[in-house]
Formats: structure tokens, C-alpha cells, sequence
């Protein structure tokens, strides 16, 4: 008898299924302002999250937690923008997982000239 050969599977990354925004209330804040983040969906998940990252980072790697958007289509979170000068970028997160759906446009935090 003989043992059948399995040839390797590559999974390939499972693309959103729905439409997703994320838009910024201001492009450029200092340290400490409010922020604001609104979101739309066209398929919101009761899981599906938005968090606040450094440009560049790995979706595993948030440099602050925002919130779950509880199921609906659209909303608006408040927070206090990062301390830290720099450039960030809002994400929304599928699934309470690491996919995104969208990406917001660049936050510059810094001083005022």
C-alpha cells in the first residue's frame, strides 16, 4: 500500500468581505488633544475593533486601544491623543482580530511652531 503524497498549502490572507471607512477628525493634534475617529461599515461585526497605531506598525501591535464597535454600521470615538510626538494611523479590526478593513489617513502629533 501506499502512502499518498500531500503537496504544502499556502493559506492565502482572507480579504474583508464588506466596506469599511475610518476618518480622522484632525490631521495634525498636539500631545494630549482631543482626537476624534469616526468609522462606517457596510457588514459591522459585534467584535470588530478600532485602535489607534504608530505608522508602520503591525496590526498586532497598537499603540492604543480605542474600542469595540459593538455591531454598529457607524460611530465616533474621543480619546486623548498619545503623548509621544509622531506620526499614527487608526484601523479598523475584523473579528476581534488582526485584519484590517480600513485605514484612517495620517495624525501627526507634535508641538505647534
Amino acid at each position: 500500500m501506499t502512502t499518498p503524497t500531500l503537496a504544502p498549502v499556502t493559506l492565502a490572507p482572507v480579504a474583508p468581505s464588506g466596506r469599511y471607512t475610518v476618518t480622522v477628525g484632525a490631521n495634525m493634534v498636539g500631545p494630549g488633544d482631543q482626537l476624534s475617529v469616526s468609522w462606517t461599515t457596510s457588514t459591522a461585526g459585534h467584535n470588530d475593533w478600532i485602535a489607534l497605531f504608530t505608522k508602520g506598525a503591525l496590526n498586532n501591535a497598537h499603540t492604543w486601544w480605542v474600542g469595540w464597535t459593538d455591531g454598529a454600521t457607524s460611530g465616533t470615538f474621543t480619546l486623548g491623543a498619545p503623548s509621544q510626538a509622531g506620526e499614527y494611523e487608526f484601523r479598523y479590526l475584523l473579528d476581534d482580530g488582526y485584519i484590517d478593513g480600513a485605514t484612517s489617513s495620517l495624525v501627526t502629533v507634535g508641538n505647534a511652531p
